[in-house]
């Protein structure tokens, strides 16, 4: 089945600011970044039978959709891994580019950066992220998976993260049964 791309209008927006604040190059970094991201998860979903098809460019990253009704846990492993691995294997290659020639620094660091930053927050075991689309297939592959479901969404601490003005700082947030926020 064919592979459609859709934008939303406040993907627009986004890409309008960042014309606005001279950040065109980071935003077409981070595009292509979360692109390639979902073609991972495409391309290990066309590989065992799933018609996942339509890619939606959101303000916050990019998403797959299709039907995954009937993706089986072992499948949903692979799958939910795929993206995260080529950010993983992207930035790995320009980092190793680096080594060879050195001059390509400059031109290549934000790429490593994004797509390592990719790869280390869609494996939070925060669900509908990967990793905890991961954590709850590997739940369900030895409990019910509504049992699975209930620990991986209504878990006592949930995991957030926070980014400073700039967005060059991670803070983790955890939230108690209390719903107070302890910054790390």
């Amino acid at each position: 089945m064919a592979l459609k791309f859709k934008i939303h209008p406040l993907f627009l927006l986004f890409g309008i600011y960042f014309a606005f604040t001279g950040k065109v190059f980071s935003f077409i970094i981070y595009t292509l970044s979360a692109l390639l991201h979902e073609l991972g998860h495409y391309v290990a979903s066309e590989k065992r039978g799933y018609a996942l098809n339509k890619i939606v460019l959101m303000p916050y990253g990019a998403l797959l959709y299709g039907n995954a009704t009937e993706l089986t846990f072992k499948d949903e492993l692979k799958v939910s891994l795929a993206g995260p691995l080529v950010n993983l294997l992207v930035a790995v290659f320009f980092t190793a580019l680096w080594w060879v020639f050195p001059v390509t620094y400059a031109l290549t660091d934000e790429i490593v950066f994004a797509n390592f930053a990719l790869f280390i927050i869609n494996l939070l075991p925060c669900y509908p992220l990967d990793g905890g689309r991961f954590l709850l297939a590997s739940l369900a592959l030895f409990l019910p998976r509504k049992i699975a479901k209930k620990i991986v969404k209504e878990k006592e601490y949930d995991l957030g993260v926070a980014f400073d003005g700039d967005g060059d700082r991670i803070q983790l947030i955890y939230k108690n049964r209390r719903r107070k926020m302890l910054w790390i």
